[in-house]
């Protein structure tokens, strides 16, 4: 048996040996830097697990509350934008959590006030021109995590097009979704749509026909 008497682990000084536990383990007096004594194993003082009397915890729940407090921002869709996306990617109960996590999308932004300190002048400079109800945060390449390099403020509809699941559509050299093609074009996106999945149409038959107009019957008098 090594004493530990006069030892000094994280928050706490070794005082004398307790006796053991029912498992055998060693148990030691420590006073902690607080000034509360309590009784600690020695794995426990040797692993870390047990760094104070329960002072330190306390403290880090207090910061985080604190924290929580002072940028007073939970009630915003800023903050709700950052709370979808911890779900998405962390909570397995979350209905978006198999687009997401499970695929391996992380979010590399630790804290809040980290996404707050990269992502908040873009969002406001965003908003200026776009309003706020249709400001979204969008990952550039969706295959990668969510981080400052992979983000951005954007549109709904912009961001619709970005979708994994948006078809893309290369064409003289160039790649774009079909509601891109079709603005391009004149053309109504259903119909190009129509014309290339259920018709079968060349890209370039289906962007270069022009669309029928139907006239109505002269009625002859």
């Amino acid at each position: 048996m090594k004493n530990l008497i006069g030892e000094i682990f994280n928050r706490l000084l070794v005082l004398k040996l307790e006796g053991r536990n029912k498992w055998s383990q060693q148990l030691w007096r420590c006073r902690c830097d607080c000034g509360k004594e309590s009784i600690v194993t020695t794995r426990n003082l040797k692993t870390g697990h047990t760094k104070s009397c329960g002072c330190l915890h306390v403290e880090r729940i207090k910061e985080q509350c604190k924290q929580n407090i002072t940028h007073n921002m939970t009630k915003t869709k800023f903050y709700k934008i950052w709370d979808g996306i911890k779900g998405r990617c962390n909570n397995s109960d979350n209905m978006n959590y198999k687009n997401y996590g499970a695929r391996g999308i992380k979010c590399e932004w630790v804290s809040f006030e980290e996404f707050r300190d990269d992502m908040y002048e873009l969002y406001l400079d965003h908003i200026k021109n776009n309003k706020e109800r249709q400001t979204s945060l969008e990952r550039i390449d969706n295959n990668r995590n969510y981080c400052q390099g992979n983000c951005k403020w954007a549109t709904y509809k912009e961001q619709n097009r970005n979708s994994r699941n948006t078809h893309q559509i290369r064409y003289n050299g160039e790649t774009k979704c079909i509601s891109e093609w079709a603005e391009q074009y004149g053309l109504n996106h259903n119909i190009l749509r129509s014309r290339l999945f259920r018709s079968k149409w060349p890209i370039e038959k289906a962007l270069l026909t022009p669309i029928k107009v139907t006239r109505p019957a002269q009625t002859i008098t």
